[in-house]
């Protein structure tokens, strides 16, 4: 190989490298940020705004109801609908905040409304 060949070749591996390290550090610290958001107690705190017609800014007893309901729910549960509801974030930007699959947090949210409803039709 002549001398520029073996320069552009250094060059491409040295890019690659840099390339792969990025994507390494990038998965260990989104791996980091899951694992502690799964092992933390994780509150979340919602709005008396509407949410997915949940909480239509009544009375405060309703939404002491959706507290406690959202508490006992897993904290990954909890963040999808904070994420979604209160913070406004799409399914799409969700997804790659999470790594989850799409259709994965579309179920989690939406199972979690329905058992929501289905809690306070039992209640009523």
């Amino acid at each position: 190989m002549d001398q520029k060949m073996m320069i552009d070749r250094a060059q491409r591996d040295d890019m690659n490298s840099l390339e792969r390290f990025n994507i390494w550090f990038n998965r260990i610290v989104i791996h980091k940020c899951k694992s502690h958001l799964l092992n933390s107690k994780l509150i979340v705190f919602i709005d008396d705004e509407e949410v997915k017609g949940l909480v239509k800014r009544q009375t405060t007893e309703e939404n002491l109801e959706l507290q406690a309901f959202m508490k006992q729910q897993s904290p990954m549960t909890r963040l999808l609908i904070q994420l979604k509801y209160v913070e406004g974030y799409t399914i799409e930007e969700i997804t790659e905040m999470t790594e989850m699959p799409l259709n994965t947090i579309k179920a989690k949210i939406d199972n979690t409304i329905k058992l929501f409803k289905q809690n306070r039709r039992g209640s009523m």
